[in-house]
């Protein structure tokens, strides 16, 4: 990879750790890192750290700008945001394995038998994470959230999150879609 970037020309002075490398490192320690070595590079203190991941394609600047203002705005109270959208499915239904059998997640959620009468749940969608650096520091397990982290909620139709091939395939048919509509 560091051949790539110099023969780009793109300066690297040098390449994270192996345990920051893998497809399994913990993006907050990747973080940590890299923001450690950019103050002692720049000689500076950062108040926080914003994380944007590549695999959200559909986030605007708008998305961006609204959630630092919320984030800043109740910057006192709280010490992370992260953005959230709607749960594709009524979380009271999900069942877990228990040999070879299933059992209900949560213990009398099939009693809800309209989706309209479940109880709205959220997941995040990791298009924006902001996280106070002292916080970013210590933070327990590198995860979020935190019983401080604010939520910044962005419509499901813009929340996709690319993981696996059928995610990919789902934001290249909506991006096709969208572009097909603005060409005619």
């Amino acid at each position: 990879m560091m051949k790539l970037a110099k023969k780009n020309n793109v300066n690297v002075s040098k390449l994270r750790p192996q345990n920051l490398s893998n497809d399994n490192s913990n993006i907050f320690n990747v973080v940590e890192y890299e923001t450690t070595n950019l103050e002692k590079l720049n000689n500076i203190t950062y108040d926080f750290v914003i994380l944007l991941q590549p695999t959200t394609p559909f986030r605007t600047q708008k998305i961006i700008d609204e959630a630092i203002v919320h984030f800043v705005k109740n910057y006192k109270k709280t010490d992370s945001l992260i953005t959230i959208t709607d749960v594709d499915y009524p979380i009271n239904w999900s069942l877990k394995k228990k040999g070879k059998y299933v059992e209900n997640l949560i213990k009398n959620g099939n009693q809800i038998t309209r989706r309209q009468r479940a109880e709205k749940y959220f997941k995040p969608n990791g298009m924006v994470y902001i996280i106070k650096r002292a916080i970013l520091k210590n933070l327990r397990n590198k995860i979020l959230p935190t019983d401080k982290t604010l939520f910044f909620y962005v419509e499901k139709n813009v929340s996709i999150n690319i993981d696996t091939k059928i995610d990919y395939l789902l934001a290249k048919t909506i991006y096709d879609e969208k572009n097909k509509n603005t060409h005619d």
